[in-house]
């Protein structure tokens, strides 16, 4: 199954459904580079079996939520990442939103969090999904480095594809408007 099999067509005015990073020169070996430290994460990981906290953005679009495919890790997730020491999930949220995909959002703007804690990866994640309803995504455009490629998905074609058990839970709990 291909990305084009479970895409939406999108009519001539609207965003995109899909974006994909455009090749810089160099990016393809940080793709390398971070392929390789999370291979080596994982070594650690499950050796140490640590604490994580994460935070992620569930963006919906007419029904749809946005998922982002990493240059390191199989499958498809939510936008987001790590938070910080001293730093509020909303914030981190936010930061690997423009970090990761160019997208601007005020933590504010986000919808209270639904939590999951889970073990994932060999670490012992607690992860915080919030979502946004209005968010402007004509300017998202993936890194290229970390993030691969961006699309809009129904929940019924996310359910097709790989997903972290915490995003596959929290699609189908129906966690939408």
């Amino acid at each position: 199954m291909t990305l084009a099999d479970l895409e939406p067509s999108t009519a001539p005015d609207a965003a995109p459904d899909s974006w994909q990073a455009a090749p810089h020169v160099g990016d393809g070996l940080v793709r390398l580079g971070l392929w390789f430290a999370f291979r080596l994460l994982l070594v650690w990981w499950f050796c140490r079996k640590p604490h994580h906290r994460g935070a992620l953005v569930a963006v919906w679009q007419g029904g749809r939520v946005l998922l982002v495919q990493s240059s390191y890790r199989a499958g498809w997730t939510l936008p987001g990442g790590g938070v910080g020491v001293g730093e509020a999930a909303a914030d981190a949220a936010c930061r690997e939103l423009r970090e990761e995909l160019r997208l601007v959002l005020a933590a504010e703007t986000l919808g209270p969090p639904v939590d999951y804690h889970v073990v994932f990866n060999h670490q012992r994640d607690h992860v915080s999904i919030f979502s946004s309803f209005d968010a402007d995504i004509r300017a998202l455009r993936p890194d290229g480095r970390e993030i691969r490629r961006a699309a809009l998905f129904t929940p019924a074609q996310a359910a097709r594809l790989r997903l972290p058990p915490f995003v596959r839970t929290y699609l189908a709990q129906g966690c939408q408007r």
